[in-house]
């Protein structure tokens, strides 16, 4: 018995993750960790008897995962930070609150400044954006929540010249 997975609905080529050779008549025949994914994928088994004939079974499954995300910033230290999910709320504020701390991002369009170059505030963030956060006078604790992005298609960022900061968002 073997079973793969691959993106989408008709695909060509496929990741084994799983295999086994003990008889099965009606059980479980396995179990996968899929929180890390999202989007449509298929998945196959393919299953063979002892005088070795095979057959094989295809089935499509939407994955959606939330994930909260939870950490601190150490208070009077510049930290690059990313979002790795793409948040219920994309606004600095939301993710972070109302506390003693800034968020800098590059922004390659801003004019440049003498005090931040081109580094600003930025109205929202989301999945795979990069920034600098500093917190202030205590440690800056946050969680938010969101969805791991669809896997199973591509992903971009926007880039400009200079400075990108970006972030994993797989």
């Amino acid at each position: 018995m073997g079973a793969l997975l691959r993106p989408g609905g008709a695909p060509s080529a496929w990741t084994q993750i799983a295999t086994g050779t003990s008889p099965v008549a009606s059980a479980q025949l396995g179990s996968w960790h899929a929180s890390a994914v999202a989007g449509a994928y298929t998945l196959k088994l393919v299953a063979s008897d002892l005088s070795g004939k095979s057959s094989e079974a295809r089935v499509s499954v939407a994955v959606s995962n939330t994930v909260t995300v939870s950490d601190t910033i150490p208070k009077f230290k510049w930290v690059m930070a990313g979002v790795p999910i793409q948040p219920a709320a994309t606004s600095p504020v939301s993710l972070f609150g109302g506390g003693d701390y800034k968020i800098f991002r590059w922004d390659p369009a801003a004019a440049p400044d003498p005090e931040l170059s081109r580094y600003r505030f930025p109205d929202t963030v989301g999945a795979g954006y990069g920034f600098w956060i500093k917190a202030y006078y205590s440690d800056l604790s946050y969680s938010y929540s969101g969805t791991v992005p669809d896997t199973s298609r591509d992903f971009s960022l926007p880039l400009g010249a200079g400075w990108n900061p970006d972030s994993n968002s797989f």
